[in-house]
């Protein structure tokens, strides 16, 4: 016994007999929808991802080269000392969330106390 099938056709602007249509997404949802699902496509959707203290120090250094070299700045000068105080005090408190610039001087400056450091900028 052959069944008939009922094909249902969409005119345009007017809706197929027996179904729903959709609203068009609005306001801040709307706008966020793209997003929201770019996102979700992420490879680590809802996950933390973990790097390695050897992959942060690189990258920071790595980053902290790509900001003096495009700046111009070169190895010496107060702009290049202060990325580099950055550089070292991020990778003290990645080691040590507490760690307090007297930390970072006395574990990355051996030998220069923290106020000859803020004297190089003129800070003290």
């Amino acid at each position: 016994m052959i069944e008939a099938v009922r094909v249902r056709r969409r005119t345009k602007g007017k809706k197929a007999p027996g179904t729903r249509r959709r609203s068009p997404r609005r306001g801040f949802a709307g706008r966020t929808h793209g997003v929201r699902r770019w996102l979700s496509a992420l490879p680590y959707p809802g996950k933390q991802r973990s790097f390695s203290y050897v992959e942060v120090w690189q990258a920071v250094n790595d980053g902290a080269d790509l900001i003096t070299g495009a700046l111009g700045l070169g190895e010496e000068g107060p702009e290049t000392d202060a990325i580099n105080l950055v550089v070292n005090a991020t990778l003290a408190v990645l080691e040590k969330p507490d760690s307090s610039f007297e930390d970072v001087i006395a574990e990355f400056y051996p030998g220069v106390t923290p106020d000859e450091v803020r004297d190089w900028w003129s800070w003290g």
